[in-house]
């Protein structure tokens, strides 16, 4: 268990193309993340990043949404603004 890192859920509505960016409220273990990888392995509207909570719950959460809520998310914007990792 990790209660320092927070894990970030980007969903994309199939039927509507909205984009909702929310934080997942659970313990972050091997175990989770193992599984959250297999589900958006599984499930392409569904993607995970993981972050520090302090930055996630800083001036950087608002940065991460704005990021995530692109109509594409590349790893070239998420390796701009650093410190979040896709699962």
């Amino acid at each position: 268990m990790n209660e320092a890192l927070t894990i970030i859920c980007r969903e994309v509505d199939r039927s509507t193309g909205n984009i909702a960016v929310y934080e997942i409220q659970t313990e972050v273990d091997n175990r989770i993340l193992t599984i959250l990888g297999i589900r958006s392995r599984i499930n392409p509207e569904l993607r995970y990043f993981v972050t520090a909570r302090v930055r996630w719950e800083g001036i950087w959460g608002k940065d991460y949404r704005t990021i995530l809520k692109r109509k594409q998310v590349t790893p070239e914007a998420i390796r701009l603004i650093g410190g979040i990792i896709e699962i």
